[in-house]
């Protein structure tokens, strides 16, 4: 049997190769592609970064929250007759960190709606709570309008630092941070007490 074909040699049919243009327009739809992929990433990335204050406005406030983010004066106040002031440095127990370095960090925890956990939203003032059985107390105060922003009026946030609860005073309402930030806020808050307390104590 002849397996040969009965056709020119020229005529023989053949996938043609690639024009150089239809290459060059492949790799432009490939760059173009990665390139939206790119944009789109940075995009999500800068919006799952920005602070979410939907819920936390909701729950605390607008007045709260600007407080929060702007505030001239962050100032901890430390029951005096409370276990934690025995633990701070040279403190009667009230201390100002506005300048301390990482209170930014602090404000944004108070401040996203993802570092609470609002399964555990109750419909009570934070200083009639009594769920915790060692509770250790602070209360925030924010105050201070710096130059250029609006008027700020002064806000006081009470905070449970052993499990976390944090609400307004007299306000009913109170909320606990999810599992992961709220031993953080208690660290970062008892760490930067006592750099501000220590320091002032310098001659």
């Amino acid at each position: 049997m002849n397996t040969y074909s009965d056709k020119a040699d020229d005529s023989t049919e053949s996938v043609p190769n690639s024009s150089p243009a239809m290459r060059r327009g492949w790799w432009i739809l490939l760059t173009l592609g990665l390139l939206t992929i790119g944009v789109v990433g940075a995009v999500l990335s800068v919006k799952l970064r920005r602070t979410q204050t939907q819920k936390t406005e909701q729950f605390f406030g607008e007045q709260t929250i600007t407080a929060l983010q702007s505030s001239a004066i962050f100032r901890l106040r430390f029951p005096a007759d409370g276990a934690l002031v025995s633990k701070m440095e040279a403190s009667d127990g009230t201390v100002d960190i506005a300048s301390v370095p990482g209170v930014g960090h602090l404000r944004h925890a108070f401040l996203d709606q993802r570092h609470y956990d609002w399964s555990t939203a109750k419909p009570v003032a934070i200083d009639q709570f009594s769920g915790v059985s060692q509770p250790e107390w602070v209360k925030i105060e924010l105050e201070g309008t710096p130059a250029g922003f609006a008027e700020i009026k002064p806000v006081t946030l009470q905070v449970e630092l052993s499990e976390g609860w944090v609400g307004l005073p007299s306000q009913p309402g109170v909320v606990q941070f999810n599992d992961r930030v709220s031993p953080a806020v208690r660290k970062q808050i008892m760490t930067m007490s006592n750099v501000r307390s220590t320091r002032a104590d310098l001659p």
